[in-house]
């Protein structure tokens, strides 16, 4: 039975369970398993940490301030996911599998509104573009609220398109949508899907009807009755943190500082690889048809999305995820025009491409476990020194299923145009869970603030209360709290003050100048081959 099973073929586009079990195979791994790793990961369990053990819900927290970049909905999925865990994962754990959830909600939705901008084939084009883009798969397995707004625009996205055959229900969800993307990232997240929606109706007359007008209207009260509602409990049980939260929002709107298109074009150029060329490539077939509804409505979405992503302050990369979903949508359109020329190699890059890094996953894990080859396995411990590798049997079984899940893939698949996406689907999806099961001991080691916490906690003198914090990062400090219940008053935002205890983050080079001034170091610590430094003071004369 199993030998006649091994010989059919894989059938493409793939039936609706075997996408189910690819989703499941790229979101699931990496959310168990390890501490919060910095930057966003750390930010975000600290944030969690600050709702269900210091109640700070209506307006996201951090280490004791209000956190004004982000709005509370993400972290408060993430604490409901939390807090169901907690008989059994830690929160870090239980809080990274709210972004799980989500991720595979996003899918859905694009898969949903391919379908109702093309067809069947197209919207899991649109599904398995999204998961091959490699600029992905690492975020959307932190605690990061960047994943809550991309459900919440790939909501709109599937609102707009649906809005032609039932538009009630697409002006809930498209309320939903953009209300959800404020709650999530604030005000500039929440203009992509509105912008959009409005700008519609200008690149394709499929919209420009007086029945889209009114479910932009009824979108419009539901999205306002969302977010009145949080923004009224707010200002009754949180107006500082309230009004220091819409005093930065209505700041980065009003004086944005983002990076140029120019600059995010570098990002794209791999991290929405490999839908923005197969997006190229329907562009380019339907130049002179681009008003028609199918091309005309991701496009808009593109366009706009690209035109606000340039104005987000800060050159970061997951201020770029939002551009992936309209690309996966004309992706997921244009897979089934490639010829077959353009398909073949697309996928021939892609096997050759993940089934090499898979293989210096796998030697690099030999080399930890056996010491050969030994140059490999001295070049890991001089990146992590002091880590001894632990064999682990259930991550080497999960290792090993995968790995003859992609061979499977690779040499029973049909030839299809379809095998381009779902060869770099796959292949994401292989890379990220050999890393996440032979190299995450190694990767943990390394990446946690753990261990370094506990040392600053222990070194502590005895009843210390007062701490004020020099140059301390939000990783650090959220990470700090987390794992040590320290909680400093940092100097950047109250002034210098009179603790008795001082904490500052430096570089080895650095001068320790605070020991000409009154303070006397009496501990320092940092990560395994990390340059930042962690010196703690107290004060040795009064001032």
């Amino acid at each position: 039975m199993l030998r006649n099973w091994l010989a059919r073929r894989l059938p493409l586009p793939l039936p609706p369970a075997l996408l189910l079990l690819l989703a499941l195979a790229y979101a699931l791994p990496g959310l168990l398993g390890h501490d919060p790793w910095k930057t966003e990961d750390a930010i975000g369990t600290g944030i969690v940490h600050q709702m269900l053990h210091h109640g700070q819900w209506l307006v996201p927290s951090l280490a004791g301030e209000p956190f004004l970049k982000d709005g509370p909905l993400y972290y408060w999925i993430a604490a409901g996911f939390a807090w169901l865990g907690s008989p059994v994962l830690e929160l870090h754990s239980g809080a990274r599998l709210a972004s799980g959830a989500l991720m595979l909600l996003v899918l859905a939705l694009i898969r949903l509104a391919g379908r109702e901008f093309y067809g069947k084939p197209e919207g899991d084009g649109a599904a398995l573009a999204l998961l091959g883009s490699l600029g992905l798969f690492l975020h959307s397995h932190e605690t990061l609220a960047e994943i809550g707004m991309l459900a919440a625009h790939a909501l709109a996205l599937y609102a707009v398109a649906l809005a032609r055959r039932r538009p009630v229900l697409a002006a809930v969800l498209l309320g939903a949508g953009w209300s959800a993307a404020l709650l999530c990232k604030g005000l500039g997240a929440a203009l992509i899907p509105l912008l959009t929606a409005a700008v519609v109706p200008l690149a394709c007359r499929d919209w420009r009807t007086r029945r889209y007008a009114a479910t932009l209207a009824l979108a419009a009260v539901t999205g306002a009755a969302i977010t009145g509602a949080w923004l009224l409990a707010a200002h009754l049980h949180a107006p500082a943190a309230l009004a220091a939260w819409l005093d930065y929002q209505v700041t980065v709107l009003a004086a944005p500082g983002g990076a140029t298109l120019a600059e995010y074009g570098v990002t794209l150029s791999w991290a929405a690889w490999p839908a923005w060329p197969i997006a190229l490539w329907i562009l380019w077939e339907r130049r002179r048809r681009l008003a028609e509804a199918g091309t005309a409505c991701p496009l808009a979405a593109l366009v706009v999305t690209a035109a606000l992503v340039a104005m987000t302050p800060g050159n970061r990369e997951v201020n770029a995820l939002p551009l992936l979903l309209p690309l996966a949508l004309l992706a997921g359109a244009s897979v089934p025009l490639l010829r077959r020329g353009a398909a073949s190699a697309l996928a021939w890059f892609g096997a050759m491409t993940f089934s090499f890094f898979g293989a210096l996953v796998w030697l690099g894990w030999i080399a930890m476990m056996t010491g050969v080859p030994e140059q490999i396995q001295r070049n890991f411990a001089k990146l992590e020194p002091g880590h001894v590798p632990q064999f682990q049997w259930f991550e080497v079984m999960v290792a090993a299923a995968f790995t003859l899940a992609w061979l499977f893939v690779l040499m029973r698949s049909e030839r299809s145009p379809f095998r381009s996406v779902t060869v770099w689907a796959a292949g994401v999806a292989l890379l990220w869970t050999l890393i996440m099961t032979l190299w995450i001991d190694w990767i943990d080691y390394g990446r946690t603030y753990r261990p370094v916490a506990l040392a600053l906690k222990q070194a502590l003198p005895p009843g210390a209360r007062c701490i004020e914090s020099r140059g301390l990062g939000e990783a650090q400090r959220a990470a700090f709290d987390y794992h040590a219940g320290v909680v400093t008053r940092r100097a950047e935002t109250h002034g210098r003050n009179r603790c008795p205890i001082l904490l500052v983050q430096a570089h080895p080079d650095d001068a320790d100048r605070f020991a000409t001034k009154g303070w006397r170091r009496i501990w320092e610590g940092n990560r395994p081959r990390d340059k930042e430094r962690y010196r703690l003071y107290v004060k040795a004369v009064s001032e």
